[in-house]
Parts: structure tokens; sequence; C-alpha cells
């Protein structure tokens, strides 16, 4: 599965921007199966915290389904 890493930046509902950091943004959608809830993305925006997101590639949905989210950084999240 591939995988991402990179600064949170936008959170709205069950979706996030991630910066990479050659600095492109990249929009994930949070999967049913990923064990994060929606609520608790808002914290994450807050502390510009560093992730590593495991992903799928959809076929008929913009952006990236989140399947697995690790924090890299945890003194950011508030």
């Amino acid at each position: 599965m591939p995988q991402m890493a990179g600064t949170v930046v936008v959170v709205q509902e069950g979706r996030l921007q991630l910066l990479d950091d050659s600095g492109a943004g990249h929009v994930f959608i949070l999967s049913h199966a990923c064990a994060a809830e929606p609520q608790q993305l808002y914290g994450l925006e807050l502390g510009r915290t560093r992730l590593r997101i495991d992903y799928s590639e959809p076929t008929n949905v913009i952006g990236f389904l989140a399947e697995k989210i690790e924090v890299l950084n945890e003194e950011t999240v508030r």
C-alpha cells in the first residue's frame, strides 16, 4: 500500500489536505476501514501536525482514501 508523509493544512468533515515535503497538496478522505474518526482530525489541523498516511487510489473519487493514519509528531496535537 502506498504511503505519504506531510503536514496537515486543512480539515473539513472526514477530509484533510496534506502538504507533502515537496510542497504539493493532496486531498485524503477517511476510508471506512480507517480507525480515525472525522472529529479527531480537527486537532491535527490546529497543530500543523505531521502525519504518515497509508492510502489507496479509488477510481471514482477525487482524492485518496486514507486507510491508516500515523501521527509523526505527537507534541503538536492539541
